[in-house]
């Protein structure tokens, strides 16, 4: 079963070897064969058992074939004893019991070795999971279930090196208007309701390959690669103000929330994530002092 038991059963395994060495060039008679056999023939299998039946009690099935495996030594062990001894008489099968138990060992082993492999790849599956899971609690926003800010740098950062001119990054910093009074009005579990659904109304709006987050409060990022020029860019960021025109129905109320986008295009407005996102910021902000529920455009921004 362990590592000790292995090398018992090497070593017994070895000692057998000489012994019926010795009996075959006349060194011992068959008796002293028959007691080495009796004392030690078996010592695998009794060392082998607590270990298969602590097993078995844990609902390892491995120990259970380890027993049926021990048992099988045991039988075959016991019947060449007997053989030896005089005590059983002479025929095929106990001629044969041995060779006949080592297949049955060899066959249960077989068994063991594909329980043991599929455990592993089990357990590596799970372990895939775990790690996967972990990941993605790290990287998305437990509300909305989109990314959070860190799952964003990630993201963003790996946009910027695939972006060139022909094929913009558009991002786009949304805030929604008049969130603080939905909250003030009907309580925070009612604001939680509404992000969740600005989420899904934002995942349905933009395209698939596109990453939406969350960086807390009522404060969203979309991500949207492949853009052509600004033109596309304003088309696409006039979509995301027309999914706000239409009321949110949540369970209780309806509540009227509208948005001010600000966004930049990269590489045209530049490299670095995190001097995207505030650029973008900063034309959402301008959005903000000219009236919300608007688009602005970073280098609308740096111009004034």
């Amino acid at each position: 079963m362990g590592r000790r038991l292995r090398q018992a059963t090497k070593l017994l395994a070895a000692v057998l070897a000489v012994v019926a060495l010795a009996h075959a060039i006349d060194l011992i008679d068959i008796n002293t064969v028959g007691v080495v056999m009796g004392t030690l023939g078996l010592l695998p299998s009794i060392m082998g058992i607590p270990g298969s039946i602590a097993r078995m009690r844990r609902g390892d099935r491995v120990g259970l074939f380890f027993l049926l495996a021990w048992v099988g030594y045991f039988a075959a062990s016991a019947v060449m004893i007997g053989v030896v001894k005089g005590n059983i008489g002479v025929n095929f099968w106990t001629m044969h019991a041995f060779q006949l138990g080592a297949t049955f060992d060899m066959l249960i082993f077989m068994r063991i070795a594909v329980l043991r492999s599929t455990a592993i790849h089990v357990a590596a599956q799970r372990a895939a999971q775990e790690r996967d899971s972990l990941h993605s609690l790290a990287h998305t926003d437990p509300l909305t279930k989109l990314l959070n800010r860190r799952g964003l740098n990630t993201a963003l950062t790996a946009a910027v090196h695939n972006c060139t001119p022909e094929k913009l990054l558009g991002v786009y910093m949304l805030d929604l208007d008049t969130f603080k009074l939905v909250n003030d009005q009907f309580g925070h579990d009612v604001g939680d309701e509404l992000l969740e659904i600005v989420a899904s109304r934002l995942t349905a709006t933009m395209r698939t390959g596109d990453g939406i987050a969350r960086l807390g409060g009522d404060e969203f990022v979309v991500m949207a690669g492949g853009l052509q020029s600004d033109e596309q860019a304003k088309e696409l960021g006039g979509k995301l103000l027309d999914a706000f025109k239409k009321p949110f129905a949540l369970s209780q109320h309806t509540c009227h929330v509208g948005v001010t986008i600000g966004y930049t295009l990269a590489p045209l407005d530049g490299h670095d994530a995190e001097n995207l996102l505030k650029q973008a910021d900063a034309a959402m902000y301008l959005g903000k002092q000219n009236g919300r529920n608007c688009l602005r455009r970073a280098s609308e921004a740096a111009a004034q």
